[in-house]
């Protein structure tokens, strides 16, 4: 057998095995979609695609009240916690990486250990801060338990990015006049650019998803998340299974409208 040959069915097999593996992944999503254009009669048929398309269930979820205040409140929630928790990280992490301390080895394997600690074994501390400070169903409330419980795998991920930008370039900018922080903002930070990005994304993405924290510390539609208002369309007298499927697509297409506008940022990160 050639190696061209080889190759060839090396190849076929690499396409098939990531062919699979993205029929796996977005067939929920297709099927949230589907299940959320067919009509009430026909949603406890087995057939995948509808037969008769409506958006009716959109419409119901859209005619609620508190929809469009969720929606808000998710995006601003999210937001804060994914930039004030990136800009947290990176100066965290940089600290960790280019300075000599006692106890580095022993606060770095904090870090990573507290990435393994449930969010729901601490949402009594976090409900009691969260109380005496209040700030009780406001978005200050959840963006700080969200950056509390993120800034751990935050600071791990931009470390390893920032130990891949060599410190001779600072150093070569503070020769030339620059002090250790414009070093800093004009040249390390540029170049942690796609690390920031991927930073930036992973949080948005666990601040815009997070339920329990949001049910725990919101009461009104003042502050009340997305994952909350979805919930309640779930009660134990109704169960909106269309309306549910359409607010499930609506809630996801944020995250991946901003992956295909983005995803040239985003894989540049991951592959950085």
């Amino acid at each position: 057998m050639t190696k061209r040959r080889k190759r060839g069915i090396k190849n076929a097999v690499l396409l098939l095995i990531l062919a699979t593996a993205a029929i796996v992944a977005l067939f929920p999503f297709a099927w949230n979609v589907c299940a959320s254009l067919k009509p009430s009669w026909e949603l406890a048929t087995r057939t995948l695609f509808p037969r008769q398309p409506t958006l009716e269930h959109y419409r119901a979820f859209f005619q609620r009240a508190d929809v469009l205040a969720a929606f808000r409140n998710s995006l601003i929630v999210s937001g804060l916690t994914g930039a004030l928790g990136t800009w947290f990280a990176f100066l965290a992490g940089y600290g960790l990486v280019r300075f000599e301390m006692a106890g580095k080895a022993v606060l770095f394997q904090s870090i990573v250990g507290s990435q393994f600690i449930p969010l729901s074994s601490l949402m009594l501390p976090f409900y009691l801060l969260v109380y005496r400070l209040k700030l009780l169903d406001t978005w200050w409330g959840l963006v700080l338990v969200y950056l509390v419980y993120c800034l751990p795998f935050a600071v791990w991920l931009l470390m390893g990015f920032l130990q891949k930008i060599p410190k001779e370039v600072e150093e070569a900018a503070c020769i030339d006049g620059c002090s250790r922080f414009g070093a800093v903002i004009k040249i390390v930070l540029p170049l942690a650019r796609p690390g920031l990005f991927v930073t930036f994304s992973f949080v948005w993405i666990k601040a815009w998803q997070e339920y329990l924290a949001a049910i725990m510390l919101t009461s009104t539609d003042r502050a009340r998340t997305l994952p909350v208002v979805l919930a309640g369309l779930q009660s134990q007298v109704s169960f909106q299974f269309g309306t549910i499927m359409a607010g499930v697509v609506i809630a996801q297409l944020p995250v991946l409208i901003a992956f295909v506008l983005l995803n040239r940022w985003f894989l540049k990160g991951i592959t950085g």
